[in-house]
């Protein structure tokens, strides 16, 4: 039961990240978009 609960908080933990570096490299993809000459 315990180690369930653990990896569920690690699971959490982990998705966090993830859904911030995903918003992150969009940012970055966003301002690489906008630059002139851009071959993206």
């Amino acid at each position: 039961m315990e180690k369930s609960g653990l990896f569920l908080t690690r699971l959490k933990q982990l998705r966090a990240d993830y859904s911030a570096f995903f918003r992150q490299l969009r940012q970055v993809f966003r301002q690489c978009c906008c630059l002139p000459g851009a071959t993206i």
